[in-house]
């Protein structure tokens, strides 16, 4: 055995056992795997008997992958799982599976390594590494296939199974997306109704990222396609209306005019929408009854920071950009925002990006997106949200 694997294996075991969900440990796991045996990218692949297709569970790697699935029969995940017999390529480029690949000139996978996840009884998917500095060897196999045990073991005692993915509309298309040194290369879809969090740490390029999907800034290469429109190529008028009338915007200080009464303060955006939402409403929604006519300096900072989501709603967009909405909050206070940000977007129908660095704040959302140096580190499918009351930080 490699004298790296046994700190993977202590640390698969740790997360195995103290994780909040499934979907987090297996995160959490590929993203000690691909630290420690020096791979680019890692996935966990699941069967859905019900369907005989192999879907990804959970990911690491600069690519959003969420929602993928193959066929049983198909391609080398589907063969590993069926025979339950692990697969090694040293050199993709002399395989002839990744020759249509090649020709193209999209190929990105030099070296890869796939291993059966066996559990008591069947083969219930499978481990795939990718793209090691070093290349894989036998003995990768072999100290595979003991983590890849375990994640099994772990699975059948959760009784987890996968999720297929559900067909979304996309609402925001990124590709190849590279904005100075703070976003690079970055491909990912955002989906209609959906609530997406974006962490990272300070510095690793989420705030430039939203810039740039809000309209805000242009890339230096790559495209940002937003409900059919390519935003590099909008004239500066057409921007301006993209971003009044398309997006809207949380930010982690409500920015309320103290002049105004929480009432204006909201009538005084949603004014400039073309189909905005009544303002009474859009107060109703995130349970502002009865503060119309307070002043700004007459509220408490969560009930602030509830009128800056009421007057992002109000606008009625298509997409807001929440950055930090409760980053000044102490919990206490930051749980009724982020439960109003999730009721008025199931009310509204518009899609959420949730830009944060608290990773436990993350937990609300639907898909899950770690940044790391201007890239994305990992993308995971949250099929079970928690709820903004139940959040502890």
């Amino acid at each position: 055995m490699n004298m790296t694997l046994i700190p993977l294996l202590w640390e698969t075991a740790k997360i195995l056992n103290d994780a909040a969900s499934m979907e987090e440990a297996l995160s959490g796991i590929l993203e000690k795997t691909v630290r420690i045996l020096n791979c680019e990218e890692a996935a966990v692949w699941l069967l859905n008997i019900k369907d005989s297709r192999v879907y990804i569970a959970a990911h690491v790697g600069k690519e959003d992958v969420s929602g993928s699935s193959v066929d049983l029969d198909q391609n080398i995940i589907g063969k590993v799982l069926r025979f339950g017999i692990p697969e090694l390529i040293p050199d993709c480029s002399q395989d002839l599976r990744f020759a249509a690949i090649k020709e193209t000139g999209q190929l990105t996978t030099r070296n890869l390594l796939c291993v059966p996840l066996k559990s008591q009884y069947e083969c219930i998917g499978c481990l795939n590494l990718l793209n090691k500095a070093e290349g894989f060897t036998q003995d990768d196999v072999e100290d595979s296939l003991l983590l890849s045990s375990l994640i099994a073991t772990g699975l059948n005692e959760r009784g987890f199974s996968v999720v297929p993915a559900e067909t979304k509309k996309t609402l925001v298309s990124l590709r190849n997306v590279t904005k100075g040194s703070l976003v690079k290369d970055i491909s990912l879809n955002i989906y209609e109704k959906e609530l997406l969090a974006i962490t990272g740490e300070d510095g690793c390029g989420k705030e430039t990222l939203m810039r740039l999907i809000g309209g805000l800034d242009v890339p230096d290469q790559g495209k940002i396609v937003s409900a059919g429109k390519e935003i590099a190529v909008l004239s500066e008028e057409e921007l301006e209306l993209y971003r009044r009338d398309f997006a809207g915007y949380i930010l982690g200080e409500s920015k309320l005019l103290d002049h105004l009464t929480v009432r204006d303060n909201i009538r005084f955006v949603s004014a400039l929408s073309l189909d905005p939402i009544n303002t009474d409403k859009a107060m109703n929604l995130v349970g502002l009854n009865g503060l119309g006519k307070k002043y700004p300096d007459q509220l408490t900072p969560g009930q602030r920071q509830l009128t800056a989501v009421a007057r992002a709603f109000a606008k009625h967009p298509v997409l807001v950009i929440a950055e930090e909405p409760v980053g000044q909050l102490r919990a206490e206070e930051a749980r009724p925002v982020l439960m109003a940000i999730r009721q008025a977007m199931e009310a509204t129908g518009a899609t959420v990006i949730l830009v944060t660095h608290n990773l436990e704040i993350a937990k609300i959302a639907d898909r899950i997106i770690k940044m790391r140096d201007g890239q994305i580190f990992s993308v995971r499918a949250n099929h079970f949200p928690a709820a903004p009351e139940d959040l502890v930080w």
